[in-house]
């Protein structure tokens, strides 16, 4: 199956840029991670992204800017923490800069909810609400804390 040129409706921005980078194997296209903005503070790919990458990526993989940007989830949910989220290493303020690490999102997923899509013949890719503390599964159906599958599908 080609991956749609557009991110799924809810998949975080980086799944859907590995699934594009996957499919156009020949291009070289770069990971994206975070990075300091200009006042010192990290800025996620999927959580804030920065202007220049949804550009780059916009241009390179033909699609709209602002479609990229509505994906982030600091628009679609103006109001969420970012303590809220499951981090492997966590943002550090600009106090800082030489020993925090990159921040990273907690890789966390539902091995049911990605085998009934690929028996569906659904791409593969990561949905947004498995990078919160307190999951639920694809059908919107509440879940447990952060393992391999969500509590609708034990």
């Amino acid at each position: 199956m080609i991956a749609p040129n557009v991110p799924l409706a809810d998949e975080l921005l980086t799944s859907w840029h590995a699934r594009q980078r996957r499919s156009r194997r020949g291009r070289t296209l770069s990971k994206p991670k975070a990075v300091r903005d200009r006042k010192g503070n990290w800025r996620h790919p999927d959580i804030r992204p920065m202007q220049a990458w949804l550009k780059a990526a916009a241009d390179r993989l033909d699609v709209s800017a602002i479609r990229l940007a509505e994906q982030s989830l600091a628009r679609r949910y103006p109001a969420l923490a970012l303590d809220f989220l499951v981090w492997e290493h966590l943002p550090r303020p600009v106090d800082y800069p030489e020993v925090s690490a990159v921040p990273r999102l907690g890789i966390s997923w539902c091995s049911r909810c990605l085998a009934e899509g690929f028996a569906n013949d659904e791409p593969a890719y990561v949905r947004q609400q498995w990078y919160w503390p307190l999951q639920g599964s694809a059908t919107g159906t509440a879940g447990l804390w952060r393992t391999g599958a969500t509590r609708a599908d034990r």
